[in-house]
């Protein structure tokens, strides 16, 4: 390799000059950071979040008003089925009739009259269950 400006040997030694600083910065960089996977860490804070007995009740009484609110949004849209699968799914959770009554009466109030109609196929699903 030849430079135009400088002569042979002087070429040289700049190209080996400027290899050296290349080799020199590549040895000087900071060693790339070690990081944890977030997934793992993800899953031992849920698990240790969930382990405690107020969580548990905590997710208990989310899981029950979840499906209150389920039961709510069936009768406000009218779907018989919707209905029968809530109104089963909130007994199993320990819904109580009055407070599955309490929300059909919630759903009544935001959608009119026809909420409450059908509000008596959930009481006779209620006492063909046996509630």
């Amino acid at each position: 390799m030849r430079f135009a400006f400088l002569p042979g040997l002087a070429g040289a030694a700049v190209l080996a000059l400027v290899a050296a600083i290349v080799v020199g910065l590549y040895l000087l960089r900071p060693p790339p950071q070690r990081m944890v996977l977030a997934s793992t860490l993800l899953w031992e804070r849920v698990l240790q979040r969930t382990r405690g007995a107020s969580q548990r009740w905590r997710w208990w009484l989310s899981l029950l008003l979840s499906t209150l609110i389920a039961l709510a949004v069936a009768h406000a849209v009218q779907c018989p089925y919707c209905i029968d699968a809530y109104t089963s799914g909130s007994l199993e959770k320990g819904a109580t009739p009055d407070q599955m009554t309490e929300a059909v009466h919630v759903a009544a109030a935001i959608r009119g009259g026809a909420s409450l109609v059908h509000a008596v196929q959930m009481r006779n699903k209620i006492d063909k269950i046996g509630m």
